[in-house]
């Protein structure tokens, strides 16, 4: 397995004003969270100040860059909101092999 950079594209329900302006839940807006290890509502400020984060999508979610495994000849993994939870499960099961690490 190779591990690189690669730049996870994590979607939200819809887009951010949207949401807001239509009260929708909370998990309209959750996203998995390679650093906090969990499915949550990014917190903007705390974003800006991860390692991990690259962007906010334009209002559509959150791009950030960690190590992962990935093909060879791709550089980015896109996570579609209705698979966060699977993504969660795909990274947990990579940190208990030993092959990325947590956090």
């Amino acid at each position: 397995m190779a591990v690189k950079l690669v730049a996870h594209m994590n979607f939200i329900g819809h887009e951010i004003n949207e949401s807001l302006e239509n009260d929708l839940p909370t998990s309209d807006r959750e996203v998995f969270c390679k650093k906090l290890h969990k499915i949550t509502e990014p917190n903007a400020e705390d974003c800006e100040k991860c390692s991990y984060f690259e962007n906010f999508m334009m209002g559509n979610g959150h791009c950030c860059v960690w190590e992962d495994v990935i093909d060879i000849n791709e550089d980015e993994r896109i996570i579609p909101h209705d698979k966060r939870n699977e993504e969660l499960l795909r990274v947990s099961q990579l940190i208990d092999e030993g092959v990325i690490r947590k956090g």
